[in-house]
Order: structure tokens, then sequence, then C-alpha cells
């Protein structure tokens, strides 16, 4: 009556009533309705052509097994006699097989198993030398982990890492003071030689983040909306190319995008330019919007599984948590500039003031993001790791995607 149990899948409490509305029998019988019922998956043979609710109703008229294979032969239905009288020990070997012991003495002392504060003086050098710097670090004090990453990121120069090939990353060397967003800064890019302009500094510095914006969460059949680029803090811009009005006019800044394939036309050589690095947050999304257009990125990198590869289980790696983790920065979310309940809209409808706001700081935070977490990898001597393995996934994982699989109608 004092013991109770927690199913983990559902998250529900088994009591008395619980168990009694599973097998028919309060919590004292449930061996004696097991051993009746038997269980093929642990090889417990029961007794033939009993189930469930047979098992129940015998033990409700007997009160027990031993009662019930007593008196077995009082039993009017010739099959379930012959199945207690013929299988007497088989059911019994069942009892016992299904029967918890309780009266094995432990072979230690039960308090030997109580939660004990880790010894840190053998711990941290074990940690090190399995190069588990995070948790040696978590445990080495009782900074939390958010002071700890930040001043992680104070302490971390932005120097050339370990990919010279794609400009000079120390070109804005990283310091203590985390340079404030200045949304007014941004530029919302509607004209093709602004563009133009911007796609040349890119390919003169080696690096771009990169990111793209739909008209739905399917990466596979969203619309392209815009694409947003940086090249640096607070210097970057948003080229809308699919935005519209929601009561189906047009409105005045949305006559002013680029064509859709005048834009892509200057976008895919750089995109597609192998001394340019293209750098995004959980950038598989971006590989399938723009391979439908076309345009195959490469190379790239992903702040989402850098984080995962630094830290993988000590927090999430959405671009928000990992900008405020990181940057000390709460990004515009979706929901404010298109958004909720009723009120939500398509992000083709949001103004391109707001749009602009939205998606070029996405670009900014993964700039910023990549200068502080992509050198820890090498650090960490996690950088073969994330080359060899991760890196290589989004485009694999993206072309399954726009694949798809064949159906044999």
């Amino acid at each position: 009556d004092r013991v109770i149990m927690m199913e983990p899948v559902k998250a529900v409490t088994i009591g008395r009533e619980q168990v009694y509305e599973k097998f028919g029998v309060p919590p004292e019988l449930v061996v004696d309705a097991q051993a009746l019922i038997g269980d093929t998956a642990d090889n417990v043979p029961g007794a033939p052509g009993i189930g469930v609710k047979t098992a129940a109703q015998l033990l409700a008229e007997y009160g027990s097994l031993d009662a019930l294979l007593d008196r077995a032969h009082e039993i009017k239905q010739p099959k379930r006699r012959e199945a207690l009288t013929d299988f007497r020990d088989q059911i019994l070997l069942s009892r016992e097989l299904v029967k918890l012991r309780d009266d094995v003495p432990p072979p230690f002392d039960i308090d030997s198993f109580a939660l004990k504060d880790p010894n840190a003086d053998d711990l941290i050098p074990f940690l090190n030398r399995m190069e588990f710097a995070t948790l040696a670090r978590r445990m080495g004090g009782a900074i939390t982990a958010l002071e700890e990453a930040r001043l992680d990121a104070a302490k971390t120069p932005a120097a050339p890492i370990s990919r010279p090939l794609y400009g000079n990353i120390g070109e804005k060397p990283v310091t203590s003071v985390i340079e404030p967003f200045t949304h007014e800064s941004y530029v919302c890019v509607q004209d093709i030689d602004i563009l133009k302009t911007y796609v040349a500094r890119a390919q003169k510095l080696g690096y771009v983040a990169v990111d793209t914006e739909t008209d739905d969460l399917s990466a596979t059949h969203s619309g392209l909306v815009g694409v947003s680029l940086s090249l640096g803090a607070n210097d970057a811009c948003y080229i809308p190319l699919g935005h519209e009005s929601d009561d189906g006019l047009a409105f005045g800044d949305a006559l002013l995008q680029i064509p859709m394939d005048e834009a892509m036309a200057v976008l895919k050589p750089l995109l597609e330019d192998p001394s340019v690095l293209k750098i995004g947050q959980n950038i598989k999304y971006d590989l399938s919007v723009l391979k439908r257009h076309g345009i195959n990125v490469a190379p790239y990198d992903d702040t989402m599984l850098i984080s995962y590869v630094l830290e993988g289980g000590l927090h999430g790696h959405g671009m928000d948590t990992l900008s405020e983790l990181h940057l000390g920065h709460t990004p515009i979310t979706f929901k404010q500039v298109a958004g909720t309940g009723k009120a939500a809209k398509s992000f083709k409808y949001v103004g391109l003031v707001e749009a602009t706001k939205y998606a070029a700081e996405d670009a900014d935070v993964t700039l910023r993001l990549w200068r502080l977490l992509k050198p820890r990898l090498q650090e960490n001597g996690l950088l073969t790791v994330y080359e060899t393995l991760e890196r290589k996934m989004p485009t694999v994982l993206s072309d399954m995607e726009l694949t798809g699989i064949r159906i044999d109608p």
C-alpha cells in the first residue's frame, strides 16, 4: 500500500487501482496472475489457454493460486480444468520465475549507494586526460555555464583558424566587449548594382554568412522570399525577392524588389565559389531552398553543428539560444514580425523595414557566432570530428530530402 510506480513513457503513476485495472487483481495477486498468464518474451510458460481475464476471474473466485490448484477438480469447464491439473508443475514453476526474490542479502552495504559529491582532485585530471574539456571546466568551480561561455568568448582570439584559404578571420578581432547590435545599419538591397557590390566584397573577404527567408517551414516546398548576407558585425543586408501585399495589392516598397532570376544570377557565382566560405545556422535548410533555385552552396560551415560538436549535451543549439549564451543578445523572434494566433501571417507579407531588421540580424548573429565558436574546435581537439563527420551531413541530408523515396503504387 505504500509503494507506487512511475510509468516513464506516459508519465503516470501506478498504484493499487491502476494495477487492478490492468490485471483484474490487486497487487498481492499479480504474481499468481502472471503464473497463470505466462510471458512468452521471458520464457514463462504459464497455463495453456488462460489469459488475463480468465486468470483474474479464477483468482477472484478462489482467492489465490494455491487454493485454485488444490480445487482445480471442481472447475466445470474441461479444458480449463485440464490446463490446471495437467500443467500444475509448470504453473508453479512459472510463479517462481516471475516472483521477485526479497530474501537475498545485498552484496554491499545499502548506504554505499548513496549519492556523494564527486572527488574533484581525482576527476578533473581524468577528464583532462580524456579531453572532456567542458566537463572539466564545469567541475573546476561554481561558475555558471553562461558566465563560463562569456569569459571564454572574451579570452578567445578570432585570429586565423584552420582555413586561411577563406580570408583573415582576425580582420575584426573579437574583444571582451561585444559590439552592440544596430538594426538601423542593416541595408535592404533593392538594386542589382548594390547587390553586386555586396557580392564583390564577400568574394574579396573570403567568407560570408548566408540565411534564407521563405513562406513556409518546409525546405522542400516553400517559396523563397529573400536572402540575407553578413560580412561583419552590423554589416548585414537583406535582399527581398518575393514579398507581397497581404491585401492582394502591390505596396510601394514591394515594387522595388530585384527580380528573382536576376538576383539568383548574381548570387549563384558567390554561393558556389570554392574560395568563399558560406556560413549558416542550420544550413541544411538553406542548402535545400537554394538548390531548388539551381544553386549548389559550397563550401560551408554550420554554427549549429559547430556548437553541437563543442557542447553537445550542455544546452540547445538553436540560434536564439546560442546568441543569448555567447553574445548576450536576444534576437528578434519570428513571432514579433509575423504575429501570432489569428494575426499570424506568412513572412512574404511582412513589410520590408521589419523584414530587413529580422533577416539581416539572423545573418549578423550567425557570423558573430562562427567567429567565436570555430576557433574552439581547434583548441579542444575537435576540428577533425567536425570536418570529417558533422560538416558533411547537411549536404547528404538535404539531397535525401529533395530526392525523397520511391513508392511502388
